[in-house]
Formats: C-alpha cells, structure tokens, sequence
C-alpha cells in the first residue's frame, strides 16, 4: 500500500492513465490499484476492499493503465489516509524528488545526504545496481555454458571411443573386404553428426519446455515481475544451435575416427575373437 499525494504524483510521472478516476486530496475511503494487482486479485472499478488492521472498506475508484515498473504492483491510497488507517499520522517513509535539470542530480543527493538520518539513492544508482545484478548472472550464466560444453566434448569423445571399442571386429572385417581408413573414418564422423543433432534438436525441445515451468516459478517469486512471457522463439537461434552441436560433434570426433581409420585388419580380427 502507496500512500501518495495524488497532485504531487501526477507531477512526477506524467504518463499515469487510470480507467475509472484519480481520486481527490480531500476523499477518504478511496483507493487507485496497479493493474497486475487488479488483474491478479481480479479488481475492478467501484469495488470494495477491507483494509487495515480495523478492515475498513474502501472503494476502488481508478485502475492505473500498466507502466511496466513496480507502480503496477501497488494500492495508492490517499497520503492522509494511509497515514490515518495505519497510525503512522504524520510520517512517511520515502519522498521523491525530480531534479529539472538532470546534471545537478549528483549535487542535488550530495546536499540532501548532509541532513541527518536521510539516505538518497538516485535512479543512476538502481540502473548500476541492476547491472551489476545482471553482470553477475551473465558471468555465472557463461561459466555454466563452458562447463556443460566440457563435460559435452568428454561425454562425445567417450562415446565414441567405446563404440569404436567394441567394434573392432566390424572395422577389421570391413578392411579385410576393401574398405579404406577414410571410409571407416567418414562413417564414425557421420555417426557422430546423428549422434549430435538428434541430442540437439532433444535439449532444445527439453529447454522449451523446461524454460516454462522455469517462467512460471521466476515470476511466482519476483515481486516486481515483467508481465507477458519472457521467452521468445528464435529460428536464427535455433539454427545456430544445431550447427554448434554439429561442429562440436565433428571436432570430438575426430580422434575416434582416426583410431578407427588406423586399425590393422589382422589385429583387429585377432582382438576381436579374443
């Protein structure tokens, strides 16, 4: 809950739309909502809501049209009358200060800072923290992908030297029958290729899917969640990721298919009976 001025506020964001009304300095018993509250506590315009610790009801007089920031997320009453309900008369906890001339704002918090008990925190300071938030993520984010991608390259490699293993004979006997390293190698690489796009085209099904589930708990926990979905269909994306899994298969497959291309038939033949 908002207590505001609605004169003042109107001031400093000049781009509010309500459907319904602002109310007025003077009402009482009146309230605006954000519109993802309004639309997940299904409010609407003329409704009567209990509030505070004595559960008086207050009529919902405007629904603020979304803003995209935490503005849709709150009731505003009047100032007096949050004041009033709560008994906090003649206190409040934030004010907000819009600066004409945006140069002054470094010169403007450092003066406000010198009066007691007064913490400032600029817009340019929460745009910093939220990068730096989302640098952090980024970073994390990156290092998970590199060591997926190890772990990928060794489980690849491993594979298919187990196979390349246990089909020694295979190899020997189609030496035996005419067929050069180059075609022995040319079908481990092709294997690989299958190998890699069929567990492509699977993780990326398998992150479509996941990546909802994900969504839906993300924005169970923010409070200030965007609305819409966050997740976007990309086939450019798409296509790129099936061309990394592919050329990660071939370059991990390259020391199988030579292993396989150098076997001597006889001892293939001889190991594989043993």
């Amino acid at each position: 809950i908002y207590g505001i001025k609605m004169e003042d506020m109107l001031r400093l964001k000049p781009w509010w739309e309500v459907e319904g009304r602002f109310f007025m300095e003077n009402e009482t018993n009146v309230m605006l909502a954000g519109r993802d509250l309004a639309e997940k506590e299904n409010l609407s315009v003329g409704q009567v809501l209990p509030v505070g610790p004595n559960k008086e009801q207050f009529t919902i007089v405007g629904i603020l049209d979304r803003t995209g920031d935490q503005d849709d997320q709150f009731h505003f009453f009047p100032l007096e009358e949050a004041q009033r309900v709560f008994g906090k008369e003649g206190r409040i906890t934030t004010i907000a200060v819009k600066v004409r001339d945006v140069s002054r704002i470094s010169a403007v918090s450092e003066e406000m800072e010198k009066i007691p008990d007064i913490q400032v925190v600029t817009m340019t300071q929460i745009m910093g923290t939220i990068m730096n938030l989302a640098g952090s993520a980024k970073s994390l984010l990156l290092t998970v992908i590199i060591i997926a991608l190890i772990i990928s390259a060794f489980g690849i490699i491993n594979t298919l030297l187990m196979s390349v293993n246990e089909r020694t004979r295979e190899f020997g006997m189609m030496k035996a029958i005419g067929a050069s390293g180059s075609d022995i190698s040319a079908m481990v690489l092709m294997e690989t290729v299958f190998i890699t796009i069929s567990g492509g085209i699977i993780g990326m099904f398998a992150a479509l899917m996941g990546s909802s589930l994900i969504e839906s708990f993300v924005k169970g926990m923010l409070p200030y969640s965007p609305s819409g979905s966050l997740i976007s269909f990309s086939p450019e994306l798409v296509a790129f990721s099936l061309a990394f899994s592919v050329i990660l298969g071939l370059v991990c497959g390259i020391y199988p298919a030579f292993l396989s291309s150098r076997l001597s038939p006889m001892e293939a033949i001889r190991s594989g009976l043993e």
